[in-house]
């Protein structure tokens, strides 16, 4: 799941001798386990651990709140070591639905503001660029031209107005899966692409094809 670069050995449980009663070490011990089966770094892991434990202290919440939680505090996690990753395709490998990220969210946020610690945790806003990488490892496009669709993003934002009022991720997954029908065979499927975002398939045609015509007037004016 995770595709950054990192050497790091994947998490592992740690053997904690003589715990006892100690809550915070049982709790921490017991989060530790429960983001082994998710494949993450032990960086990550150790990072996503400490803000759940900083921002719900004492506090028990029911399964799949819990697991909500563990996805917000790992994508917290992620951006701390400056790894730009997509809420959704991650909450999908937690096997959480929209619904529940945004519940999870909720009780960050509210714990956080009845901490005064807002400031601690802004809300992160990563543009079409920056999810590049994360975005297209997810739906199985390997060797991303960077340089080139980062160009081509440029250019749609500077040519076509209408593309400002499109989720910066929406805009990601449709220049990749624009790309993938232009440069690749045997690339992944609209249904696929949806199925894998999230991304409304309504959304991807419509940009998908401001992204072609722009593309295709630049490309005429340099004939």
């Amino acid at each position: 799941m995770d595709s950054d670069n990192e050497s790091e050995e994947t998490a592992t449980v740690p053997q904690y001798q003589n715990v006892g009663k100690e809550v915070y070490a049982i709790r921490k011990a017991q989060l530790i386990h429960d983001y082994i089966p998710f494949g993450l770094k032990k960086k990550i892991v150790d990072d996503a651990v400490q803000i759940y434990l900083s921002v719900l202290p004492g506090i028990t919440l029911k399964r799949n709140n819990r697991k909500g939680m563990m996805w917000k505090c790992a994508y917290e996690a992620f951006g701390m070591n400056n790894i730009c990753k997509d809420p959704i395709i991650l909450g999908k490998s937690f096997e959480l639905n929209i619904k529940q990220m945004c519940h999870a969210q909720e009780i960050f946020y509210a714990n956080l503001f009845a901490q005064g610690s807002l400031h601690e945790y802004p809300k992160k806003h990563y543009s079409a660029t920056e999810l590049l990488n994360d975005i297209g490892n997810a739906i199985g496009i390997e060797d991303i031209p960077f340089e080139y669709l980062e160009k081509v993003i440029q250019n749609v934002y500077m040519q076509n107005t209408l593309i400002s009022r499109t989720a910066p991720r929406d805009v990601a997954i449709s220049v990749l899966f624009w790309y993938s029908q232009r440069n690749m065979p045997k690339g992944p499927s609209k249904n696929r692409v949806k199925e894998l975002t999230g991304i409304a398939e309504t959304n991807i045609t419509k940009t998908t094809i401001i992204i072609d015509c722009v593309v295709k007037n630049i490309e005429n004016n340099c004939k």
